[in-house]
């Protein structure tokens, strides 16, 4: 993957988190100057997005023209910065950390003030003031730094209005007469991939061509380019990686264990891709992350005891349909064989055709063959019903403890070119359930490669018989595309009827290890063929809690019967 495009991934996803809406696309993106994601700044952006309408906001920026325009949008970040900041460090502690940081940085970047030019010396004084510092500024600089400083109480249009008053005021009037200042900001570009030039030009800059001397082999300096790049991967995705425990929890997997099982599973259709296994601890992590998943956490208990009622019934009648199931299952079933109790009325076929099954044994199949996986599609398209998928696979799970089978539900999501598995209890962790209840939705879905995984996952089962249950609202759509050397789909967005048809052939394949698959679908009406053309009629549409035990029941009982 270029690093250009896992930069890019990085700074999406941080908006995102800010926005705290996954749909939205936006149009700037902001970089150090080395060409990587800037957290904070990208964070603001998805807070101003969330806070403010944005399109208003950005309407203002594209408005300042002339000589004076790297100057004035980049005084209008700091007074938008601020805004966002003001508003959202209440509910985020984690901000101001992280604010105080980059002022820090910033300053550190700083010229000496004799060599700054105005528009310099108001960033560093502004950064100053994010420190508790004071900076030594003229009459006129104090008044334009002050300006700045808009009431974060402004509705959007208020605040557009202000900021156009500044540009009137500070700007247009002087056009002409200020010098163009020589920023120290943080790389933003916007209006879509094409405008992704800072990093990039910088590489260029450098001479990272492909150097080689006359025999064809790479000079010294291109060896150092390779070995150069070589580390900066290395040291990007370890902090991709770091990005990933701070928003997820710490891998469950050794470095030597996840490069084996993404060796084993990242391939084809899914290559280059990463995967992440967790339970969701953090340990000695605390990042605002780790809050956001202990308040949904809380959310999701709150919902389920404010219908407590409703969800222990469902339960019980959940819990008989399946039992009913296996009792059918594991009835005693008198089977043919060549030892055994002789059955009289068949001795002639012994003598006549030489049959040796002339005798009867009763077979009953072990209760313990039968183990069944549940996983939650945590994709950001859940995000309004994080609740109730929580519940649902809750209700699930625990009506298959209180039957006995073993069960092991865990959830999936995309995030950065990383699939992250959740795991929240294992077979044999009958007390576990409750562990559902920390289920946590964001980021993407590429449900092809988690079905994969599920099917190496229960692959590993003892059991002779295995069941995979998802619930999801069959909506595959990663911001990864398929790779160069997938079989299908090169090139082409994991989506739409591509990432349809990558997740048929996926449960096709799964299906054919031997592992039963049906879906419990919680998308709308739009998604309804999706469905049908991957899982077949072996998916439940679920409208009302009331359907849902025996909704979901039928479609467990028809499995069993055919596992039999």
């Amino acid at each position: 993957m270029e690093q250009w495009e896992l930069e890019r991934r990085r700074a999406v996803n941080m908006v995102w988190n800010g926005a705290e809406d996954y749909g939205f696309q936006p149009d700037v993106l902001a970089y150090d100057e080395n060409g990587q994601a800037e957290l904070y700044l990208n964070s603001i952006l998805g807070i101003l997005h969330r806070q403010y309408d944005w399109k208003v906001l950005s309407e203002v920026l594209d408005s300042v023209r002339g000589p004076e325009q790297e100057s004035g949008r980049a005084l209008l970040w700091l007074g938008l910065e601020r805004c966002a900041y003001l508003r959202e460090k209440g509910t985020r502690p984690a901000l101001e950390e992280l604010r105080q940081d980059y002022a820090r940085r910033q300053l550190a970047r700083s010229r000496d003030w004799r060599d700054q030019k105005l528009v310099e010396r108001i960033e560093s004084a502004w950064y100053a003031r994010a420190l508790g510092q004071e900076a030594k500024l003229g009459q006129r600089e104090r008044q334009l730094l002050e300006a700045l400083e808009f009431d974060p109480a402004w509705d959007t249009q208020k605040l557009a209005e202000q900021a156009q008053t500044f540009l009137k005021t500070y700007f247009q009037i002087n056009e002409g007469r200020e010098e163009q200042s020589h920023l120290h900001l943080p790389v933003i570009f916007s209006k879509g991939a094409n405008a992704y030039l800072g990093p990039l030009r910088e590489l260029r800059d450098m001479g990272f061509g492909s150097a080689k001397d006359r025999r064809g082999a790479p000079t010294g300096q291109e060896k150092k380019r390779r070995s150069w790049l070589q580390e900066r991967r290395r040291r990007n995705q370890e902090k991709l990686r770091q990005y990933i425990e701070g928003s997820f929890g710490l891998s469950v997997c050794t470095p030597e264990r996840q490069r084996e099982l993404e060796k084993t599973l990242c391939t084809g259709n899914h290559a280059e891709c990463h995967l992440h296994f967790t339970r969701g601890d953090f340990g000695p992590l605390r990042t605002e992350k780790s809050q956001e998943v202990q308040a949904q956490q809380q959310k999701n208990e709150d919902y389920y005891q404010q219908r407590r009622n409703q969800h222990e019934n469902t339960i019980l009648r959940l819990s008989e349909r399946i039992r009913n199931a296996l009792l059918i299952y594991h009835e005693p079933e008198i089977v043919r064989t060549s030892a055994g109790q002789l059955a009289a009325g068949r001795v002639w076929r012994g003598i006549a055709l030489n049959d040796r099954r002339i005798f009867t044994k009763i077979h009953q199949d072990d209760p313990g063959d039968l183990s069944v996986d549940i996983l939650l599609d945590s994709s950001s398209s859940q995000l309004e019903n994080q609740e109730q998928v929580a519940a649902q696979g809750y209700m699930i799970a625990e009506a298959l403890t209180r039957c006995d089978v073993p069960t092991r539900v865990y959830s999936f999501c995309s995030v950065s070119g990383y699939t992250v598995v959740k795991l929240f209890r294992d077979y044999g962790e009958s007390d576990g359930n409750r562990n559902i209840f920390r289920y946590f939705s964001a980021g993407w879905n590429r449900d092809g490669l988690a079905i994969r995984v599920a099917r190496h996952l229960l692959e590993q089962s003892d059991c002779a018989h295995r069941l995979l249950i998802l619930l999801s609202d069959v909506n595959p759509n990663d911001d990864g595309k398929f790779p160069a050397s997938g079989a299908l789909h090169v090139g082409q967005d994991y989506g739409g009827k591509a990432g349809v048809e990558d997740t048929a052939q996926e449960v096709r394949l799964t299906r054919l290890a031997g592992v039963s698959v049906l879906c419990v679908f919680t998308g709308k009406d739009d998604d309804v063929e999706n469905a049908k053309a991957i899982y077949g009629q072996d998916f439940a549409r679920i409208k009302t809690m009331d359907q849902f035990a025996d909704t979901v029941g039928g479609l467990i009982q028809r499995q069993i019967r055919e596992m039999a």
